[in-house]
Order: C-alpha cells, then structure tokens, then sequence
C-alpha cells in the first residue's frame, strides 16, 4: 500500500479503477491469478452445501423433521424407514444431478486452466499453465488460439497492429472481428523491446460490460497523464478466438473470473410454471389441512384416553397425565399423515419434465436442414408453460423474416432506380449502370459511401476474384446469374450484420469495389481506378445511435470528407438547412410500404480547421474515464451535421417460410401477438399485413389504432384517444390493431392505460424500439397476470427473452446470443406452431394429470389411516405395515405413473389442424381448484370404500386368518385394503389415460404381477407368516378385492362420461394398445419403428 502510494497510485477500493503495470510485478499485488472456476461446489463443501440447499426447501424440511421425529419410539406408528429411505433416496437422486453437472463444469475448468501459453518472463518467451497468468503479464497468443483472460493488445504480426478474432463463443457470430493496437506500441514486437516497456493501463475495476472498455494508458512512469485513449477496440477478451493472424501480443488486465465474461456468468432467472405455483398453493392447503387433522384427532385421543381407555386396566393408562402425554397423540397423529404430501412429487416431476424436454430435442419434425440443427430444450422446467401461452412477443428481423439481405431499390438526388421492376434489383437497372459508367458524380459518391463507410472485413482465406477489377461493363449477366455469381465472387466480404454485406456487395456489383482496409487506409477501386483513403475516424453504429459515420482523408487531394448512412430520423433532421430532401420522405415511405428496409445516405466536406477543432474535443472526450460513451456521443452529434443527403436505399428481407400460415394458426389458438422491431412505422405495418400480424384493409381502416406524440403530454393524450375507440370497437366485436413507436413508446410504456389497450387489442406492433423497451413491453403484459412468451434471434432480443415467462431463439444469421439465452432454440418461426399447440399441449395435460394424481394416491392411503382411527381408539396406530407405505410410494404408485409422459389426448394432426384446441389447456381448466377438489373427493370416497368393504365383507361373510391360535385380522384386514389400493391407482391411471401404449401396459400390470409375486415371498417373513398364503385361498379376499374396485371404479367413470360430450372421435378418446409402437409421441422421438396399431 505504501509503495503504491510513492508512485501516486491508489487501490481499486478507493478509485474504482484498476492500475494495470506492465513488466513490474511488484505493483500488480492484489489481483487474481487466472485461474478458472465455474463450478458450484469443493470438494470438501459439496456435502454441507448441497444439503443447506436442500433443507432450504420447505417440503424437505417438512420431511427431515417428520424423519427425525420417527426416532422417538413412543411415538412412531410405523419404522422410521418407511420416511427415510424415500427421502434418502430423493436426496441421494437430487444430490447425483448436482455432482454430476458440477464435475462436467469442473472438466472444462481443468482443461481450461492447463491449456499452455507464451508468457513474456525474465526477458523472454516460456510457456506457462493458463491459470498461471498473472495480471500485467506479457503474452504472445498465437494464431487460431483461445484467448485465456482478457488483453489489451499491443502488438501483432501485421505491420499496421491489426489482428481479427471470432467471437462464436460469446454470442455464436462466426464472422471475424477487427481489432487493433494504438500507435505508441505496435513496433514492439521482439521480446527485448517487450521487456523494456514499463507502461501502465487505468481501466475500470472487473465489470460485465462486455462491448465496453474505456481505458487509457501511458508508455512510461516519468509520464505525469495517462494520455493514450483504449478502448473496447484494443481489447481481446477471454474465449474469443485469433484468427487470420499470425501472433498478438498484449497485456492481461483482468484475470480468472474477473474477466468480462466472468463477470457475466450470472444464472438467468428461475422461471416457475404456472402448474408451480398452483402446486405450491396446493402444497400449503394439504398442510393446513393436515395439521387440523392432527389437532382434533390428537385431542380426541387424548379425551378418549381419559374417559374410556382409563378403564380399560390391560391399556395401563396412567390418568395423571403429564405435558409430554398430552402432546404424544398430535405428534403420532402427524407422523401417520406425514404422507399426505406427496414426498415423491418433486422427483416425480423433474423426472417427467426432464422427458417432455427430450421429447422436443428429438422431434425429427422440428430439425431444420438449412442449420442442420434440431430444436433444442435447454430448459427442463417449464413445458407445460408452452400449453398456456397467451401473448407472444416476436422480433421480426430473422424472426419473422429470413434476414438475408438483397440491395432492393435506391434514390440518388431524387431519382428512383428499380421501379419498373418487381422482382428484380435495382442494380440490374440500366439506367443506374449508365450513370456509373458516365462517373455523375453524385451516383459515384453514393456508392463510395457504401464501399467506405462500414465495418465488413476481407477475409484473407479467400483470394478476392480478378473479377473484381473489371469494368462494371462487364456484368451484363442476368439476375439469377447475379445472384449465384455474387454469393461467389464477394463471399470473401465478412460482416456481422447482413445489411451491410448486402450494401457494399451492392456497390462492388456497380463496379465500386471495397478492396483493402488496415488501420491507417482504406482502399476502393471505382471502375478499375483505386482510390485511397485515409481512415481517420470511425464514428460507431449503435441501436442509440442508428447511424454509422467515417471521417476519411482522399491521399491524393487531401480532401477530408465524413460519409454517413443511417435511420431517415436521425439521419434528415441533420441535414444543411439549405439542402433539399429530394422526395425522400415520400420515397421512403413508399419503399417502407413494399416491407424494404430503409437508410439514408449523406455526407459533409470537412476543412482543416473545422477538423482540428473538432479532433481536439474528440481526445478529450476520448480520454474520459467516466461517462465516456454520452461524451463521445456529444462529439459526434457535433461533427455528424450539416450534411448532404445523396440518397436512400431499400433492402429486402423476405419472409420466412410459412409464417403467416403459422401466426393465422396461433391466432385461431387465441394467442395475441406482438411484434417489436426496430424498423420504421410503414415498413412494420407492410411486414405485420404480409404475415397475417394485421388484415390487409387495416391500414386505412378505423380499427388501425396509432398512438403517437413526441411529448408526454401529446404521448398520454393520444394513448387516452386511441383507448377510448379501441372500446368502441371491442363493443362492436370487431378486430383491433394498435401501432406505436419507440419514442412515443418511452412516455406510456407505465401508464396503465397502455396495458388496457393493450390486452384488448388482437395485435401490436411497435416500431423503432430499444432492447430495453422490448424487455419493458413483455412487463408491462406479464405483471397483469398473463403468459407470455417471446422469441427473437439477436443480442437485441435477449432482455425481453429473459423478461418473458418462457424465451425462444432462432439460431438465425445474427449469431446464437438469443438462442444460447433462451429456453428453448429453433431453427424456423414456423417451428413455433408444433413447439406451442402440440408438445405445449401435451405437456401440460401430462403435468396436470401426475401432478394431482401425486396428491390423490396420497391423500388415499392417509385417509385410511384415519379412518383406521375411529376403530383403534384414536391411538393413532398405522394400519399398514412399514414395508407396505415405503412401497406404495416407490414403487407401486410411483413407477406407472412415470410412463403417463407417453399419454396423448389427441394424435398431432388432429391438434396442428385444429388450433382452437389450445383454448383448453390455455384456460388452465385441466389443472385448476376445482379440479383439485374433485380429486380430493375422489379421495375421501374412495379411501372409505377401500376400508369399509373389506371390513364388512370379512366381518359377515369369512374370518380373519390366525396362526397358532392368534388372530391376525389387523394385518389381514390391511392386506385386502392394500391390494385394493393397488387396483384402485392401476385403474385410475387406466381410465385417465387416453393413449395406452406397449409400454403402458407393460408398466401397469406388470406392477401387479410385481405386487404379487413378491408378497409370496415376503410371506415368508414372520410379520406375514402365512397370512398371505391364507388370504389368497380365500374367495372373500377375491371379492372384497374386486367389489371394492368396481364401487369405486363406476361411479367415477360415469362422473367422466357425464362431463365429458364423448367418445369424440376427432378429439382422440380412445384408448391405443400399441404393439409395435406406432404412437406420435414415440415415433417423434425415434424411440420405435413404425408398426400396427391396435384401436381397443
């Protein structure tokens, strides 16, 4: 601390910044080594964590005090075992899952840290463990290696300090980045001049702004200002990849887990289900309901041990009776009933859902051919979310459109090229190729913008055509043959966005070909003649900005000029006031009406005093630690000004395939569907008509409503206006179409007001949002109570995928950041549709039926213990045996039910056919409070059926088995009701069932076979001895088994028959025994061959 303070340093603590040292360790102190850890638990915290974690739960809590409470003897009807072994066994399944996914993430951490690297030491290069990296460690990486921490680079291979990375595994985009050292350090390449620079870097202290890094740095300590400006520009950040470059040298300022990525490995948020959260309130009753049993039966047994167990003498009941006898019935009472709640539910469920998930990874007819990639479930919780979807919330750039990029239309200085043609481009129009060929200056100058001012990169792999300097006389070949050519001749062009692939693939078309760019100098060629440029500033595009901006210097006439391209609102109102706009506000509406993506095409002379003046506040605002990204904003608003509009251009993004069929069907489903884009209002409404989003005759219908006002008075005072109509038109039953813009968007995005017109509306667009408004949209809908989902391909889309209660991302052309974020990823839109209406369908029928089916089969066996009570003088002993209740669970009721995942209501082409089929599972009415009641009745008159037939039938008609004088008919009276128990939940899994497939079968009467056969055996043991044997010789056990199933079977099913307008064929109630396997649900999944089918 005193050392650093000697050198006018400071700590991270004190000033928020880290002070990065290069070639003295000693002042590097404090920082971490770069040591990657992702996993979870140690190896000596696995066992503690993992069991904290574990009791934090209440049910598990629940369950280890009614387990710990089963040690006292005096008051545990049963064996402790019958609670401990479940929840050992649930334990054991849950702890395994956790191990074996933080030992996978333990491997990658292995191999991570000892992958070797060059480390400058001691004056030269040796290699060294990954996780031996300090920070201020000199580091040469090496072509097609993995950056191990984050660097700053100083130095590459390539004369001019540049070098390229792939960042695929930050956000999936396999096109290459550039990156580039600041002039002061580019020479230093050899390890004596690399040991000789004692520089240091301030940057900010770890963060998780990944596309952020506003540094500075000076070359030597005798330097009082650090006055080099870094940015994200120079940074190489941890698991990119070098490519295209020989070596990189740079500097390690952030290690381990406080790199930028470090720093965003937080967990996406817990969803719950809505199932969940019924589950839970569900949970909570049962308890209540639980504890009041306990209660009154515990003070009934209490009152009847003091009034008529005191006289009976053989009970040794002492009628002085202290605190400790008071409280013994309650607690045995509470022990008897611990399993009311179903202690198998959670395992149960996460068992199932894990299946639906597979189920989804392996639908053959959900694998797109393009991507070659199947949909993909990275979330294994929340299916049957998919089954209640009620707003869906769509990107449309590669979402609903394919985001392939073809140059459309364009106006140079009014005049409109590619209007006589439909399907062709514009740049196949003649008129546009005589104006290049003639060199009008403005028509040059429009496609110079394009070929200067752009991020694209040339990829060295690939060696650019001689093509490429003809004359644009030469290409006079057809449209297809154009388009096969192009995807040829420029795929050496690389860029992470389309659109700008598409423009200067435009202009090398027209013989304006962009040819070479280094950090210094961009070149071009226009007609075979090159032209160089000095790149002196690259104004940034951002989705704030929605422009980009190049300052360039011709070296040949030394004129400086600023070329722009950008959004028509940002990019018209910076315009010199004296220009005219040339018609572009009535062009570019017409392009927007044809579904074209528009821009503006400007530019601005730049003297040399103007320039200086402004290269000065740039630097400073450059060299700004703190709000350099509104700084810099200021500086460029000041420079990007005054300009000269030359023209717009048009580019066509077609739909994909068979999305407006697929958005019709989700409406059919009463699904309502926003759209959130950032294109412009005419654009979104042509591309929301084309797709079914909004009828064809809304744009000049009254039911077309357009919130708008560029204050928050005019904001609110429109949004009141267009809410009032949208009534009137929801009490005249017609259709409602609301549109509203990201600017206006910001006043009324938390007016309550937008909600209401919002869920009445059947669609809405909004236009020319943010990433963050989108996040704000999916809120607004959500925190009413409704489930929402949405989908998106881009980084833009990733807040409102996360916002969402269930996220998709389609692996499109704008990388796989949304895929990676989301919970489900497909290659199509129109995937959606079987992902929402079938799989969504199923899953959530399957839920709602185990789920209270868990309850149920609980809640029966408990209620028999209760009214076991009534004959046992409250004491509250078990009727059933340990053995018997750690079975049932387990086993008997707890494997059938796992293979109800293969049930289907319907086959998949009756529900993709009938949309409106969703409205059932939409409306949560498979899964509500009275459904549960219904179960729970069920219970109570089943349970009763269950223990007074078998009472009575032995009562009247036989008598209970005795082995050496001893009566047994406690635990045979228990057996007969056990064996009816397990009838009963065969049956109900049966009747419940729509589809009973090979497996089913198999499933259900083998657990019978099971129960039986191993009875037999347990006969054998002296708890049982021959009661089994007897019972079985017994025809009264055979009827009261089989009286007691059908009672309790028939009113039951002709309960379903009455409520149901059966047998509807259409509608899939019909019970399947699937031979060979021919079931949708498995062929699906490839699990069976096609086979017969036989309807029973």
């Amino acid at each position: 601390m005193g050392l650093l303070s000697l050198f006018g340093c400071s700590t991270e603590r004190e000033e928020k910044t880290r002070l990065v040292y290069t070639n003295q360790a000693i002042f590097n102190h404090g920082f971490v080594a770069n040591q990657v850890s992702n996993t979870k638990y140690t190896f000596w915290s696995f066992i503690p964590k993992n069991l904290f974690e574990q009791f934090g739960r209440f049910m598990n809590l629940y369950f280890l005090m009614i387990a710990m409470l089963q040690w006292w003897s005096v008051i545990t009807p049963v064996s402790p075992v019958a609670t401990w072994a479940p929840l050992l066994f649930i334990f054991f399944i849950s702890a395994l899952k956790e191990f074996v996914d933080d030992y996978k993430r333990h491997v990658q951490d292995r191999l991570a840290n000892l992958r070797r690297y060059l480390v400058l030491k001691n004056g030269q290069f040796v290699m060294l463990e990954s996780q031996q990296i300090m920070v201020g460690d000199i580091l040469k990486i090496q072509c097609d290696e993995e950056i191990p921490c984050d660097i700053v680079v100083i130095s590459t291979s390539e004369e001019d300090g540049t070098c390229y990375i792939q960042t695929s595994n930050l956000d999936g985009e396999t096109d290459l980045k550039l990156r580039q050292t600041v002039a002061e350090t580019r020479k230093m390449k050899d390890s004596l001049s690399l040991s000789a620079f004692k520089g240091m870097i301030e940057c900010a202290i770890p963060n998780a702004e990944i596309y952020k890094f506003d540094s500075r740095m000076k070359m030597s300590p005798q330097e009082q200002v650090c006055n080099i400006s870094l940015s994200e520009k120079q940074l190489l950040l941890q698991a990119t990849h070098l490519r295209n470059t020989e070596y990189a040298v740079g500097v390690a300022v952030y290690t381990g887990n406080e790199t930028k990525i470090g720093m965003n490995r937080t967990k996406p948020p817990v969803k719950w289900t809505k199932q969940d959260s019924l589950i839970n309130k569900f949970t909570f009753a049962i308890f209540i309901f639980q504890l009041s049993l306990v209660f009154t039966f515990g003070l009934i047994g209490n009152f009847w041990e003091m009034n008529r167990g005191s006289m009976m003498w053989y009970l040794r009941i002492d009628k002085h009776r202290s605190f400790i006898d008071w409280i013994i019935p309650p607690l045995r009472f509470l022990l008897l009933n611990s399993m009311m709640i179903p202690i198998s539910l959670k395992v149960t469920l996460d068992i199932v859902k894990y299946l639906y998930a597979k189920f989804i990874d392996w639908d053959e007819r959900m694998f797109d051919p393009e991507t070659e990639k199947h949909a993909v479930a990275t979330s294994t919780a929340i299916s049957e979310d998919l089954g209640q979807i009620e707003y869906i919330f769509t990107d449309k750039t590669g979402t609903l459109t394919e985001n392939k990029m073809m140059f459309s239309r364009c106006t140079i200085r009014g005049t409109l090229y590619g209007a006589r043609f439909v399907e062709d481009s514009a740049l196949d129009d003649p008129k546009l190729r005589e104006s290049v060929e003639e060199a009008n200056p403005f028509t040059l100058d429009f496609f110079r913008n394009l070929a200067l001012c752009h991020s694209v990169v040339i990829s060295k792999l690939i060696v650019p055509p001689e093509s490429h300097r003809l004359s644009i006389r030469s290409n006079k070949s057809s449209r297809s043959n154009n388009s096969h050519r192009e995807s040829a001749e420029w795929s050496h062009f690389k860029a992470s966005s389309p659109d700008e692939e598409a423009l200067v693939k435009a202009a090398a078309k027209m013989g304006i070909v962009f040819t070479a760019s280094d950090s210094n100098n961009i070149e071009i060629e226009i007609n075979g003649v090159t032209e160089t440029y000095e790149k002196l500033f690259v104004l940034e595009f951002t989705s704030e900005r929605k422009r980009m901006s190049v300052i360039v210097k011709n070296l040949a006439s030394g004129r400086i000029r600023l070329f722009t391209k950008g959004a028509d609102e940002v990019i018209l109102p910076r315009l010199y006031e004296m220009e005219e706009g040339h018609g572009a506000h009535d062009y570019l509406e017409k392009f927007a009406r044809e579904g074209l993506r528009t821009l503006c095409i400007a530019q601005r002379d730049i003297t040399e005093e103007v320039y200086h003046r402004w290269v000065a506040l740039y630097n400073k605002a450059a060299t700004s630690l703190e709000h350099r990204t509104a700084k810099l904003g200021e500086v460029y608003d000041a420079i990007e000004k005054e300009l000269t509009l030359v023209g717009t251009t048009a580019i066509e993004d077609k739909l994909q395939e068979n999305v407006p069929d697929t958005i019709q069907a989700l409406r059919e489903a009463h699904i309502r569907i926003w759209m959130l884009t950032g294109d412009k209002y005419s654009t979104a409404v042509e591309i929301a008509t084309s797709c079914n989003l909004i009828s064809s005759l809304s744009n000049e219908a009254d039911n077309l409503l357009h919130i708008s006002g560029r204050s928050e008075n005019e904001a609110v005072s429109s949004l009141l206006e267009m809410n009032e109509n949208a009534l009137h038109l929801s009490d005249a039953g017609r259709e409602i179409f609301v549109i509203i813009e990201g600017l206006t968007l910001q006043y009324v995005v938390n007016h309550p007001i937008f909600a209401d017109i919002g869920m009445l509306a059947h669609t809405v667009i909004c236009c020319r949002v943010t990433p963050q408004q989108k996040a704000q949209v999916v809120a607004v809908i959500k925190n009413r109570g409704k489930r929402t989902l949405a989908i998106g391909d881009g980084g833009n889309d990733v807040s409102m995928i996360y916002e969402a209660h269930v996220g998709v991302g389609i692996a499109g052309r704008e990388g796989l950041q949304a895929s990676r974020s989301a919970d489900y990823s497909i290659g199509k839109f129109y995937f959606l549709k079987r992902l929402i209406l079938l799989h969504g369908r199923w899953s959530y029928i399957r839920t709602s039926f185990i789920a209270q089916y868990c309850f149920y089969k609980s809640l029966l066996i408990c209620l028999i213990q209760l009214l076991f009570a009534f004959h046992n003088g409250f004491s509250g002993s078990s009727f059933f045996n340990t053995f018997c209740l750690t079975a049932y669970n387990i086993v008997f009721t707890g494997v059938p039910i796992l293979f109800h995942i293969l049930d289907r209501d319907s086959p998949a082409e009756t529900i993709l056919n009938s949309p409106s089929m969703y409205l059932e599972t939409q409306s949560g009415s498979r899964f509500s409070a009275w459904t549960y009641v219904g179960w729970v009745l069920r219970a109570f008159f089943q349970a009763a059926m269950a223990f007074y037939i078998p009472l009575w039938t032995f009562s009247n008609f036989s008598t209970f088995p005795s082995v050496g004088g001893e009566s047994l008919g406690g635990e045979a009276l228990s057996m007969v009701s056990y064996t009816s128990l397990i009838f009963i939940n065969t049956w109900t899994i049966i009747t419940e069932s729509s589809t009973l497939t090979f497996l089913n079968h198999l499933v259900l009467w083998g657990t019978i076979s099971v129960y039986f056969i191993l009875f037999m055996f347990l006969s054998l043991i002296r708890t049982l001895l021959g009661v089994w044997g007897q019972l079985t010789m017994d025809p009264n056990f055979w009827l009261s088994v089989g009286l007691t199933t059908v009672v309790t079977a028939v009113p039951i099913s002709v309960i379903k028959l009455w409520n149901s307008s059966l047998f509807d064929r259409e509608s899939g109630l019909h019970k399947k025994f699937d031979i060979t396997g021919e079931d949708d649900t498995l062929l699906e999944c490839g699990l069976f061959n096609q086979g017969n089918v036989l309807i029973i």
